[in-house]
C-alpha cells in the first residue's frame, strides 16, 4: 500500500511549526531587551528604534508592560524614536489596546509636542474609558493648554471612576475642584447603582463641608432606613448636640437582630459616644463593652473607649485604645494622626512622630500627610529633619500652599536662631 501524506495538513503543520519558532524568538528578543534596560537603556532603545526583529508579535505584544521610567537614563531623541516605533506597532498588532497611544503620547510629550500628546491621551482614553489615570493624564495637559472645560470633563468621570485618586495631580481653583466632585458623584450614581449609599454619603459630606448641611441631610434621609445612613445622621445628630435624636436613631439600630453585627457594633459604639456626652459615663463603657462583644473585629469600640478615655483626661489609656484600632487597620492614616495628636497628649513624642512618619509611608501621595509630618518637626525644634522632610515633600508637592509656607517658617526660625 502506498503513503500518501495529507498535503493541506502537511502545511498546516509546518505552518503552526513556523509560527511557534517565531513567536518564540520574538519572546526571547523581547526577555534580553528588558534585561539590557538596567545596565544598558542606550544599547536596549537603539534595540527598540532598530532591530527588525521587534516587529514579531510576540515582541510587540510583550513590549506593552514595558513601564516609562527606566528609559529617563537613555537619550532622549533615540527614547523619542522608539516609543514612536513601538506605539506604532502596537497600533498595527493591536489596535483595542490602549497601550500604543500612550506610548505616542510619552513620545509626544518628550518631544515637546503638547497637542499631539493630548490627541494620543484622548484616543488611549476612547479606547479604555474606565481608566481614571489616563483621564486625569489627559485632564493634566488639557489644562495646561488652557482647556479648562474639556479638562474638567474628564476629572469628574475619573472622580466617579476612582474618588481616591489624586495621581497625576492637577491643581483647580476650590471653586471647580467642588464642580468636580459634585459631577463625580452624580456621575457614579449612574455607574455604579450598586453603591449608591456609599455615593450618597460622601455626598452628603462634601455639602457638609460646603456649609450645606440642610441638603445633606436632606439626601441622606432619602436613602433611609439603611443602617448607614441612620449611622450617619446620628453621629451629625450627636456632633450637633442633638442626643435625643441621636440615642433614638441607634437604639432603633442596636435593637434591630437582623442587621449585621458589625453595623451594630458601629451603633452601640456611637451609643456609648452619646451616653457619655449626656453625662452617663457608667452607661457609656457598658454600651461600648457591648460593641466589643459584637464585633471584637471593629475599630469602632476601640475608638469609643479612646474617646471615654480622653474625656476623662486618661491619655495613656486613650492611646493604647487607639494602638488596638490601630492593629486592626494598620492602613488608615486618619486612625495614625489620632494616635499621634494622642501620643503628643500623653507626652510620648516619640511615637507621636512614627505615627506620622507611618502616615506618610501609608499615604505618599498626600500633601496633607505630608505637612503634618513637617510641622511636628517644627513644633518640636526638629530643623535638621525638617529641612530633609521639606526637600523631599516640596520636589513631590511643588504646588502645595501648606508645604510652601512652613517652608518660609523654617527659614524664618532658622534665621531667628542664629
Amino acid at each position: 500500500m502506498t503513503f500518501r501524506p495529507n498535503l493541506p495538513m502537511l502545511v498546516l503543520s509546518l505552518g503552526a511549526v513556523v509560527v511557534t519558532c517565531v513567536d518564540t524568538v520574538g519572546a526571547r528578543w523581547w526577555r534580553q531587551t528588558a534585561r539590557m534596560i538596567e545596565f544598558d537603556p542606550n544599547g536596549a532603545v537603539n534595540r527598540m528604534a532598530d532591530d527588525p526583529l521587534f516587529r514579531i508579535p510576540a515582541a510587540v505584544q510583550r513590549s506593552v508592560f514595558l513601564a516609562p521610567r527606566p528609559l529617563a537614563n537613555a537619550d532622549i531623541d533615540r527614547v523619542v524614536i522608539a516609543l514612536d516605533r513601538m506605539s506604532n506597532l502596537q497600533w498595527r498588532w493591536f489596535g483595542t489596546d490602549p497601550s500604543g497611544f500612550k506610548n505616542c503620547a510619552r513620545a509626544a510629550l518628550l518631544d515637546n509636542r503638547l497637542a499631539d500628546a493630548t490627541t494620543c491621551l484622548e484616543a488611549a482614553v476612547s479606547r479604555d474609558p474606565t481608566s481614571p489615570s489616563l483621564r486625569r493624564l489627559a485632564a493634566l495637559l488639557l489644562v495646561y493648554q488652557g482647556r479648562l472645560p474639556e479638562a474638567m470633563d474628564h476629572l469628574a468621570e475619573a472622580y466617579a471612576l476612582a474618588p481616591g485618586l489624586r495621581h497625576p495631580e492637577v491643581v483647580l481653583a476650590p471653586e471647580n475642584e467642588r464642580w468636580v466632585q459634585y459631577e463625580g458623584l452624580g456621575r457614579a450614581l449612574d455607574l455604579y447603582p450598586r453603591q449608591r449609599v456609599q455615593t450618597v454619603l460622601h455626598l452628603a459630606e462634601i455639602l457638609r463641608e460646603d456649609g450645606d448641611e440642610a441638603r445633606g441631610r436632606e439626601a441622606l434621609e432619602s436613602e433611609l432606613p439603611h443602617p448607614e445612613v441612620g449611622l450617619k445622621l446620628a453621629q451629625w445628630d450627636r456632633e450637633a448636640g442633638l442626643l435625643d435624636d441621636a440615642r433614638m436613631r441607634l437604639e432603633a439600630i442596636v435593637g434591630r437582630r437582623g442587621y449585621p453585627a458589625r453595623i451594630r457594633a458601629r451603633a452601640w459604639a456611637q451609643l456609648a459616644q452619646v451616653r457619655d456626652l449626656a453625662g452617663d459615663g457608667e452607661g457609656a463603657v457598658a454600651a461600648a463593652r457591648q460593641a466589643l462583644a459584637l464585633d471584637a473585629r471593629s475599630t469602632a469600640p476601640h475608638l469609643a473607649l479612646a474617646e471615654l478615655a480622653e474625656r476623662r483626661f486618661d491619655y495613656s489609656a486613650a492611646l493604647e485604645h487607639l494602638r488596638s484600632a490601630w492593629g486592626l487597620t494598620p492602613a488608615d492614616a486618619r486612625l495614625l494622626v489620632k494616635i499621634s495628636m494622642m501620643a503628643e497628649k500623653a507626652g510620648e513624642i516619640s511615637d507621636a512622630r512614627f505615627a506620622l512618619e507611618r502616615a506618610v509611608v501609608v499615604e505618599p501621595d498626600s500633601p496633607e500627610m505630608a505637612a503634618r509630618l513637617v510641622d511636628f518637626h517644627l513644633r518640636h525644634g526638629q530643623y535638621m529633619d525638617a529641612t530633609l522632610r521639606l526637600n523631599e515633600f516640596t520636589s513631590r508637592f511643588p504646588s502645595d500652599p501648606r508645604l510652601l509656607r512652613q517652608a518660609e517658617r523654617l527659614s524664618r526660625e532658622v534665621a531667628s536662631d542664629l
